[in-house]
């Protein structure tokens, strides 16, 4: 079942209240700054934050507009920054995950 908070659609999860409120504070942070961040992503921004892989949701947004970019064998977009990667989906430009990783993986190729 999808339940709609906020604009985003939480799809059949039992989420604390305290938790959906923090996936509809930073959905709605990048979707005012021009992204759509999938609930996925979203989820794994609020748990790399808490195991403090991620400091900010400005870490994240820093390395989607600054971060140098790559493409995925797939087509997949990957921005790359400050050991953060985001993930955008080739065929409607979502944010598909968020991944915090030491360098770029051997098969992305640079681009731009």
């Amino acid at each position: 079942m999808e339940k709609q908070n906020g604009g985003i659609m939480l799809r059949g999860k039992n989420y604390s209240e305290e938790y959906k409120a923090k996936l509809v504070e930073i959905y709605n942070y990048f979707k005012e700054n021009g992204y759509n961040f999938t609930e996925h992503a979203l989820n794994r921004i609020l748990g790399r934050m808490g195991q403090g892989k991620i400091f900010s949701i400005e870490d994240v947004l820093d390395t989607l507009t600054n971060g140098k970019k790559y493409q995925e064998p797939d087509g997949t977009i990957v921005r790359f920054k400050n050991n953060l990667s985001v993930h955008i989906a080739k065929d409607n430009g979502d944010i598909k995950t968020v991944i915090a990783r030491k360098r770029p993986k051997p098969d992305w190729r640079e681009i731009e």
